[in-house]
């Protein structure tokens, strides 16, 4: 989980509301890439992919409305040790790894730090080209 101390994300948070492309499924705290539409996310389909955003919650029962954080802190998951301050990228799968190379699409800064695989940290969104 994500460190306590911070007391979870906090600050102004930029937010936006996609559809899902069909045969996309969403996890939170996972990034999202452009969809078909002007208004769609869907997985990654590979890594170090520039996403539109992080999901911030999963919808409710039908809903296919999605809150997809694009600017600001989220609770966000990670697939290997990131320290706080580093700078992070997207895998293949949507969690994230400390950036690692020039060129590399950066989604933000880690705010708190987590220790393995499947750990939640608090990402400070604020994607651009490393």
């Amino acid at each position: 989980m994500a460190n306590a101390a911070t007391g979870g994300p906090t600050g102004a948070v930029h937010r936006r509301t996609y559809t899902l492309d069909s045969g996309a499924t969403l996890t939170q705290g996972y990034g999202m890439i452009q969809g078909a539409l002007d208004e769609s996310v869907q997985n990654p389909t590979g890594a170090g992919q520039m996403p539109v955003g992080i999901v911030e919650f999963l919808p409710f029962g039908a809903e296919t409305a999605v809150s997809i954080v694009v600017d600001g802190e989220v609770d966000a998951v990670c697939s290997a040790a990131i320290a706080a301050g580093q700078w992070v990228k997207m895998d293949a799968n949507g969690a994230f790894v400390p950036q690692s190379a020039d060129q590399d699409n950066v989604v933000g800064r880690a705010r708190t730090s987590a220790s393995s695989a499947g750990d939640h940290f608090i990402l400070d969104v604020h994607p651009f080209v490393w």
